[in-house]
This record gives structure tokens, sequence and C-alpha cells, in this order.
């Protein structure tokens, strides 16, 4: 197998609008969300699920002091990520909705959920780098251009003010 070029300047291209994207709406306001523990890699592969309700989660391995809004906006990027149609699903309304009747996030990161949604993509994209596969890497930046185009249409499913 051919080794992929982490430095590649293609790939570096392909992401660099929703690079700059990010770095005008995220970058000047990162460091003003409230930081929470989190676990660091919640997706519904690291939930045991019965027919109608979480059981439990697992995979603990990268918890910490994040972001509040970190484990909530890498499940939503995670249901999207191979079937995009789920990002304006049944699963991705409920949680969202569900959340908002909580005092689980501030304003402020509901304010900029899309934005963190689009910035954990980027850690994916750095570990598809990482493990050499380019068929991932090739998902991911596919992945990243389709919901910068979609904003809109994202915030509006969800429900959520930007």
């Amino acid at each position: 197998m051919q080794r992929l070029n982490r430095h590649d300047p293609q790939i570096s291209a392909r992401v660099q609008l929703a690079y700059a994207y990010l770095k005008e709406r995220l970058e000047p306001v990162h460091d003003q969300f409230p930081i929470s523990f989190c676990h660091g890699d919640l997706h519904p592969l690291n939930v045991i699920w019965s027919e109608d309700d979480m059981l439990a989660v697992i995979d603990w391995e990268f918890l910490g002091h994040k972001t509040e809004a970190y484990d909530a906006a890498n499940l939503v990027g995670c249901i999207g990520m191979e079937r995009p149609q789920g990002l304006t699903g049944d699963l991705a309304f409920e949680f969202i909705q569900s959340l908002r009747q909580t005092p689980y996030l501030s304003e402020a990161s509901w304010k900029r959920f899309f934005e963190l949604v689009l910035a954990l993509r980027f850690a994916w994209l750095s570990e598809w780098l990482h493990r050499n596969d380019p068929e991932m890497v090739e998902l991911e930046m596919v992945y990243i251009s389709l919901l910068l185009e979609n904003r809109d249409l994202l915030l509006r499913s969800w429900k959520v003010k930007a």
C-alpha cells in the first residue's frame, strides 16, 4: 500500500474553505466556551443500545476536560459520516432537542454548535491520516465539504440558531 503524504498540499487545499470558515467563526470565541468533563470519543458505536434506549457508554480512553459541547458535537458529526442524511434524521434531531431542554450546554456553545461539529471532523481527518487510510481520508474530506455546504440546512433541521 502506498503511504499517504500527510503534508500533501492537495489535502490542505480541499479543506481550506472549511478551515478558513472555522478560523473566522470559531477561533475568536473558542477559549470562551465552558470546559466540562467529557467522554472524548462519544459516537453511536461507543454506545450499547437496547431496542429503545442507551444502556451504557464504552471506550473511555479519551476522557478529560474539553469544551463542554465536545461530546455532543462529536456524536452529531458521527451520525452523518457514513450516511449524511442521518444529520437531518430523527436521531440527530431528537438528540439535539433533548439536549436543548436541559442546561447541559451554554448558549455560547449552542450559538457555535455547527462550528464545533465541523471542527471535530478535522480531528477525525487527522486520525485517518495517521492511520494511512486513503479511503477514510477521502470520505472525511468530502464530508467536511458537505457539512460546510449544507450549514444553513443543518441549522434549520436541528432548530439551532447561529
